[in-house]
């Protein structure tokens, strides 16, 4: 028998073994081709079979070509705050291929289109986790695309000093001290204690600024990142009258409001909020409490 591409013969003629079986190899196919086979026979009146039509793609390496959250694209490596992001990347049409976080699959297998441009989203993804993502060929030799690192990140974070080693006696803190989500950068007689008895407002470690009497103490708090809001509870912790001038500045150095806070004894929250908010001047006369500073990123 012969086989057929449409009304040309194909590869060499056939023999059929005497079971009746035959099986015979196809080489030297064109990539991007469309091969409509069938099999005539070479005997009796030439019966052919019905048409198989065979797609002869061509291998394309898989790739990652953007990782997109709801603000747009994100770097490599890159970070977000949400828990979705969208895939996009190439690969051979009408094939699969599988995303892997390392060595472990993530999400579905994907439908390559028939175009080569795939797209997928995954989500659940966790807080606080890095992710190294690969796409991997299910096709030809398993082929895989570089790594694309990702870090999904809190959009909040909270100093509450509780990374402070505080003796029992209270702690003049060095400057410039470096907290988890903020420094203390400059001033004086910034002092850390423990023990605040007001739960999830003054509570564990506090900072305190020793502003007693007359004197005037400045100090300047820089943010780890931009943030959008920040919060924090204070009280007067003392018997001298309490004043504090807050300023907020942002990444250019553009003070961006102050605020003259009461001097009052039972914890009060102050919130501010503003365009990528970078540090805080604090001038203060008296004993301020401070505790639990909330700050919410920066997209």
């Amino acid at each position: 028998m012969q086989l057929y591409n449409g009304a040309t013969p194909i590869g060499p003629v056939v023999s059929v073994p005497a079971n009746g079986t035959w099986t015979t190899t196809l080489s030297g196919l064109s990539a991007n081709t469309t091969y409509s086979l069938k099999a005539r026979a070479l005997y009796g009146t030439g019966q052919e079979s019905a048409v198989w039509t065979v797609n002869v793609a061509a291998v394309v390496s898989p790739t990652i070509d953007s990782i997109c959250d709801s603000k747009g694209q994100l770097a490599n490596p890159g970070t977000t705050f949400d828990t979705s992001v969208t895939l996009t990347g190439k690969a051979t049409g009408g094939l699969t291929v599988q995303l892997y976080n390392g060595a472990t699959p993530i999400g579905p297998v994907i439908n390559v289109p028939a175009n080569g441009t795939w797209t997928t989203t995954l989500s659940g993804l966790s807080v606080n986790t890095s992710y190294n993502i690969k796409v991997k060929a299910l096709y030809d030799i398993g082929e895989e695309s570089r790594t694309w690192t990702l870090m999904i990140e809190s959009s909040i974070a909270i100093e509450d000093f509780e990374t402070l080693d505080v003796p029992n006696a209270d702690l003049n803190l060095q400057l410039p001290c470096q907290l988890p989500h903020m420094t203390i950068v400059s001033g004086e007689q910034v002092w850390a204690a423990k023990n605040g008895w007001y739960p999830g407002k003054i509570t564990g470690n506090y900072i305190y600024i020793n502003g007693s009497g007359a004197t005037t103490r400045r100090i300047r708090i820089e943010l780890k990142r931009p943030c959008t809001t920040i919060s924090f509870w204070y009280r007067s912790g003392g018997t001298y009258p309490l004043s504090i001038f807050v300023e907020f500045f942002d990444i250019n150095n553009n003070r961006l409001d102050y605020f003259s806070l009461k001097d009052i004894y039972e914890p009060e929250l102050f919130s501010f909020s503003g365009v990528n908010i970078k540090y805080i001047n604090l001038t203060v006369m008296g004993i301020p409490y401070f505790d639990n500073f909330t700050l919410h990123w920066s997209r």
